[in-house]
């Protein structure tokens, strides 16, 4: 990316300050362990609310950049593919959310009536947010490979690989969205069992 260095530590940081704060958030959706574990439609519509946001934030970023696009001292190509793919998978994660989301509601909505499907219920929420956690993953992947890539091409080495491999969800991302990394991952990854929950 031809740009000045303060301008690449600038959009380092938004990218890398983005990709944290979806990160965390991840790490604090609302995941049941069992049927009577099941979230409130108050907290799920919250978080329903989040990932929206964050769709809306990203293609806001897409919009801001392209503002640019015609400036001679500033290529910001690399940003807006960044933000655009991190946007796609964002989307992915609002489908599976709402596919939860609506479960819920049938559940809760009127009071007891799908209260001899809860078994059901649960198995289709969990099977949903473990997908949205998954997409929201490769969000995260996605805008940090962006923001390395503006100094070069993505690392690919052995050090982060092991880094990665303490995050079961973060290795799947990155196999995903970074192809060359895959067998590294493979082989240094260890065996983990099924997807976690909260």
């Amino acid at each position: 990316m031809k740009a000045p260095n303060s301008r690449t530590a600038t959009e380092q940081e938004k990218l890398s300050g983005l990709a944290t704060r979806v990160e965390n958030f991840c790490d604090e959706i609302t995941v049941p362990r069992s049927p009577a574990d099941l979230p409130d439609l108050l907290t799920a519509s919250q978080e329903l609310v989040e990932v929206n946001d964050l769709v809306a934030e990203l293609a806001d970023h897409v919009v801001a950049q392209s503002a640019r696009a015609h400036s001679p001292e500033y290529d910001p190509g690399p940003v807006i593919r960044g933000y655009a793919s991190a946007a796609g998978y964002a989307g992915q994660a609002v489908a599976h959310f709402t596919q939860a989301y609506s479960r819920l509601g049938a559940l809760h909505w009127p009071a007891g009536a799908l209260s001899d499907q809860e078994d059901a219920v649960f198995e289709t929420v969990l099977n949903h947010l473990g997908l949205a956690q998954e997409s929201l993953d490769a969000v995260v992947v996605e805008l940090r490979n962006t923001a390395e890539a503006l100094d070069g091409p993505p690392s690919t080495g052995v050090d982060e690989v092991v880094a990665l491999s303490r995050s079961p969800r973060l290795l799947d991302a990155v196999a995903r969205v970074s192809g060359p990394v895959r067998t590294a991952v493979n082989l240094i990854a260890p065996q983990q069992g099924p997807g976690r929950g909260r």
